[in-house]
């Protein structure tokens, strides 16, 4: 439980590059994006998305992703806290 919580934490500090590192060094790792509640990174992916690029994920609309499960939810189960909620599938 306690390197689920490291995780969430040092995501506050992730640029493109060191999320490069992060994932090059926890290859299995999944975590939440810092500020979109529907964004997530995925360490062990292995194609390049054309929009989000290497690692980060969407969930599919209307799911949002929770940090204690590190799954795509249910909009109810999400418990964005600070994370922006979008509420169309274009945001």
């Amino acid at each position: 439980m306690r390197e689920k919580f490291f995780v969430v934490s040092i995501s506050f500090h992730f640029s493109s590059d060191s999320v490069d590192t992060f994932c090059k060094e926890r290859p299995t790792k999944v975590f939440p994006h810092i500020a979109n509640c529907a964004r997530y990174y995925n360490c062990s992916a292995m194609e390049r998305d054309p929009v989000l690029g290497r690692y980060l994920r969407e969930c599919p609309f209307p799911q949002l992703f929770n940090i204690e499960s590190l799954r795509c939810v249910d909009r109810e189960a999400a418990n964005c806290r600070w994370r922006y909620e979008p509420k169309d599938p274009c945001e």
